[in-house]
């Protein structure tokens, strides 16, 4: 696609290119708008995914070289010595992966590319498609705290009255009705030998613990997921470079946190 065209006239090119493609497959030439309007927007996604991989192999190229300072001034801080430092300006600094600009410059392209041909000129949605946001730009969302802290009085509530229940309600059910409870007569793991134990209500506990821990596990485990997402962002930890999660499109901790509250109060 040729740099600089403006208005119908990127689309008018892709459509060229798109149906001299179609004669070649055997396809038809006369292909809708809707046709093409896809296979533009499969373009902008393949430019878009592109894009992504040149920015996380920029960040990969700084990550290289803050790690070789680092360790070098480590090394020149144990050993009291300036040779790590030689060593920095001499080989890190003149190395290829320091000096070279190929990746700079493939993401300026990708970007004019986007701007001039793909978005017909409109800087702001081109850069909205292609902008990776970093780790620290994500902002805490009013509704999602909100919802948070809601499902969590909701699950404290809930946990204090099963708790409650399980405690006083279950001494005063009678040993006829105990013992003629379908649990108690058909299941031999909740058979009690007498009435004292039966009123217990140990066989109640047992039966609600056996019948929501696969659920009850599943919203913990996705609650401290989230839990676990606000330590490694409150330490600097890069988990959605290390987990390789989509940095456009991913689940911050709050929302985490609130889907398994959410879950354990459903």
């Amino acid at each position: 696609v040729k740099v600089g065209q403006k208005g119908g006239e990127t689309t008018k090119r892709v459509r060229r290119v798109v149906e001299a493609g179609s004669m070649e497959t055997g396809e038809t030439a006369s292909l809708s708008k809707a046709v093409i309007r896809s296979r533009l927007n499969a373009l902008k996604l393949a430019f878009s995914e592109f894009y992504l991989s040149l920015v996380l192999l920029q960040q990969f190229q700084v990550l290289n070289r803050e790690g070789f300072r680092k360790i070098l001034k480590k090394h020149d801080k144990e050993w009291r010595t300036d040779e790590g430092l030689k060593f920095y300006r001499t080989v890190v600094l003149e190395s290829y992966f320091v000096t070279s600009d190929e990746v700079d410059n493939l993401i300026s392209q990708v970007e004019k590319t986007m701007i001039d041909d793909l978005e017909d000129g409109n800087r702001r949605r081109a850069m909205n498609r292609l902008r990776v946001p970093p780790l620290e730009s994500d902002q805490v969302s009013h509704s999602s705290t909100f919802l948070l802290g809601l499902n969590i009085g909701m699950s404290t509530i809930l946990i204090i009255s099963a708790v409650l229940v399980g405690t006083f309600l279950t001494h005063f059910r009678s040993p006829v009705t105990c013992k003629t409870d379908l649990n108690y007569t058909f299941n031999s793991s909740f058979r009690n030998e007498t009435d004292d134990e039966c009123l217990s209500g140990d066989w109640v506990r047992i039966s609600a613990v056996r019948m929501f821990r696969v659920s009850l596990f599943l919203a913990v485990m996705i609650f401290l997921i989230g839990v676990n997402t606000l330590g490694w962002r409150a330490r600097g930890v890069n988990h959605v470079l290390i987990f390789e999660v989509n940095p456009r499109d991913h689940l911050t901790a709050y929302q985490l946190m609130g889907i398994g509250s959410c879950m354990f109060v459903v």
